[in-house]
């Protein structure tokens, strides 16, 4: 029996060390998961300051002028099938564009008519076309006006069909 109890001491001696071994492994994984949380929620709480202040720098818009009624045009290569129909506000620089607009009204609607009869159906289909069609409006409005310029145009109505 005196061989058995060392055998017993050695096993339990091990037993033991597994044992604290076991829980420092227990213990280091909770830390690492809290930390881990505790960053996360950390970064989390830093992103909307981040949003906040982008939102804060955003452009406010400019003066808008409305075209008026609507235009519609028939479309290139259509043979009088195909139409579009638009309505646009446009975004100035002064008080004195607005004014000089209303005046040139006439001028700048014949002006849209003759840009958008040249467009296709394929080409009008695309963003890049839309986008086009958008600067030539601005660039062409701006050659025509004396006093300020147009800064933007947004398509409040624009239907194919």
């Amino acid at each position: 029996m005196a061989k058995e109890e060392p055998v017993n001491d050695n096993t339990a001696a091990l037993k033991k060390k597994n044992f604290f071994l076991i829980g420092i492994i227990i213990f280091l994984v909770t830390v690492i998961i809290s930390s881990s949380v505790v960053i996360s929620v950390v970064l989390n709480i830093s992103k909307p300051k981040v949003e906040t202040k982008v939102e804060q720098n955003k452009v406010k818009p400019g003066i808008t002028v409305p075209l008026g009624e609507e235009i519609i045009v028939n479309l290139a290569g259509s043979r009088g099938r195909r139409y579009l129909k638009i309505n646009a506000v446009f975004e100035v620089d002064s008080e004195k564009t607005v004014e000089e607009i209303g005046l040139r009204n006439p001028q700048i609607r014949d002006l849209i008519i003759g840009i958008l009869r040249q467009m296709t159906v394929e080409k009008i289909s695309e963003k890049e076309g839309i986008e086009q069609v958008r600067s030539e409006i601005i660039t062409g409005i701006n050659n025509r006006l004396s006093e300020g310029k147009v800064t933007n145009i947004y398509f409040t109505d624009f239907v194919v069909q």
